[in-house]
């Protein structure tokens, strides 16, 4: 397995994905670390995706100097393709759906 670790970093708030690649057929879990290095609270909305199609959606509220996990999941997918794991819209990192055979 190839682990996929992208990073995304706004002001305070600084987002780390980590997933491995997956088999169709399989369930997406993706690990998303925050860390945030300000002085206030700050809150994300996470949304894994295929496409246009979101998976699940997550509001995570970070508050200042502390780091939060949170692990998306979503049912089996049946099909080759790549999860993209937005941050408010904005891409964060991604997870290839792998045929088996």
């Amino acid at each position: 397995m190839r682990a996929s670790r992208e990073c995304a970093t706004a002001r305070q708030l600084a987002t780390t994905v980590e997933a491995a690649d997956i088999p169709t057929e399989t369930a997406l879990s993706a690990t998303v670390t925050f860390t945030n290095d300000g002085g206030s609270e700050t809150t994300v909305v996470l949304r894994p995706r295929v496409n246009e199609h979101v998976l699940a959606t997550e509001e995570v509220s970070v508050p200042a100097e502390t780091t939060r996990e949170r692990t998306l999941t979503s049912d089996e997918l049946a099909t080759r393709t790549e999860v993209v794991v937005t941050r408010n819209e904005q891409k964060i990192g991604s997870v290839p759906v792998r045929n088996d055979g």
